[in-house]
């Protein structure tokens, strides 16, 4: 309920802000040319209003100075009213009868006031024709008034403009500032939920190293046999915590851009030599078929780095052999299309189910099968940040005789 309050209150705020933001620009856009159009018609008016006291008529005697004119009786009717090419009919595209009309409208608000005495001046938007006017009253001594008419070209269109202009600013300033905050969000989602999984993964082995010192330390095994074995447990606890301690280092560094991601020209046998004779002979030692495509020996010369992506090679090959059947198969293949080659990475293991390829390069994901059980979650995570690190692509795709990685390496 709090957390619908405040999106709430937050939702209201922003609103407020973007209406007293639009309110000051529009008055802000209004002011300086009425102001200095109303300055030049309120001198113009004075002069207009005392030349007719004297001639009596519009027509004669009266500068009218590019302004339109009405004048009204004592009792608000128009007697008399002029309307120059500047403010005329040919302007606003109106005959005579409809210009009436709107003279009518325009001064109709400030009569009265002006008929009391009182010198009055507004302005008068006008939308339908896309045009501003300033209306200025003056009383006259002999009754009646005369009011003059100041038309504010294009006005109109630039409040309009300035305020579709700041709509979509603001707008995109508004989505700009939501994505934002989510990206913050997430980063803080991502950093707690790395914690938390690093503090479980460093846990689970300092638990067991700790338990089996302690038995060791407190006496409760004595004969050489159990301690050698104790022993062995904890060697095997440390050697796993030292590789969960290095994994976490160098996704680190990758994702802080601190690990050297430099691209240069290498050649095929830097990438792929050492993970072949090492995964022949892992493979030889449990009956696992490990076949190396010719086309290995055939590839160009690639630009990336060669360590970095050696090191995905091992990643993807030592998890093929973790998920491969007994006695199964583990491939090596790579073809070029255009400017890039394909490696493809095979075992004849289980499909990975939608669920676990959701998640399949996520740090610490583990998934539920027993192979999962070794390692510490952050192989395929590293794999991933580096492909992208370096411009390539890594993915998976489940065939009918198992899994295949790939990933992408520019050539030359």
């Amino acid at each position: 309920m709090k957390h619908i309050q405040s999106k709430a209150l937050l939702a209201l705020a922003v609103a407020l802000l973007y209406i007293l933001i639009l309110f000051a620009g529009l008055c802000t856009m209004v002011y300086f040319p009425y102001n200095r159009l109303h300055n030049a018609a309120a001198v113009s008016s004075a002069f207009i209003s005392q030349e007719y006291e004297i001639s009596g008529s519009l027509t004669e005697g009266v500068s009218l100075h590019e302004l339109g004119a009405v004048v009204v009786d004592a009792q608000g009717n128009i007697v008399e009213y002029e309307a120059p090419f500047a403010f005329g009919f040919l302007k606003f595209g109106m005959d005579e009868a409809e210009a009436l009309a709107n003279y009518q409208d325009w001064i109709g608000r400030d009569v009265k006031a002006v008929l009391a005495g009182k010198q009055t001046d507004s302005l008068v938007f006008i939308w339908d024709r896309m045009v501003s006017v300033i209306v200025i009253g003056m009383p006259l001594a002999s009754g009646g008034a005369v009011f003059t008419l100041r038309d504010v070209w294009d006005l109109n269109v630039t409040i309009i403009t300035f305020a579709v202009v700041y709509t979509v600013l603001f707008l995109s300033v508004l989505i700009a500032w939501s994505l934002l905050l989510k990206k913050r969000r997430m980063t803080e989602l991502v950093q707690q939920e790395y914690i938390a999984n690093t503090s479980h993964s460093l846990k689970s082995p300092i638990s067991s190293i700790k338990a089996l010192a302690e038995t060791i330390s407190s006496g409760l095994v004595s004969d050489h046999e159990s301690i050698r074995h104790y022993s062995s447990i904890i060697i095997t606890e440390s050697i796993a915590l030292e590789h969960t301690v290095s994994d976490m280092l160098k996704l680190s560094a990758i994702q802080s851009r601190q690990l050297d991601l430099a691209k240069s020209a290498a050649e095929p046998e830097a990438i792929f030599a050492k993970s072949i004779e090492k995964y022949a002979a892992l493979c030889d030692d449990i009956m696992v078929d490990f076949r190396v495509s010719g086309s290995i020996k055939a590839l160009p010369s690639l630009r990336t780095n060669a360590k970095r992506m050696a090191e995905v090679l091992d990643i993807l090959l030592n998890n093929a052999l973790k998920f491969v059947r007994d006695e199964g198969c583990i491939s090596l293949d790579a073809e070029q299309s255009g400017k890039r080659v394909r490696v493809a990475v095979h075992n004849d293991g289980a499909a990975i189910d939608a669920e676990t390829g959701r998640h399949i390069f996520d740090r610490f994901y583990k998934g539920t099968t027993p192979q999962n059980a070794k390692g510490s979650g952050l192989g395929l995570a590293i794999a991933r940040e580096t492909t992208v690190s370096l411009g390539e692509k890594l993915w998976y795709e489940n065939d009918p005789e198992g899994v295949t990685f790939y990933f992408t390496i520019e050539v030359a």
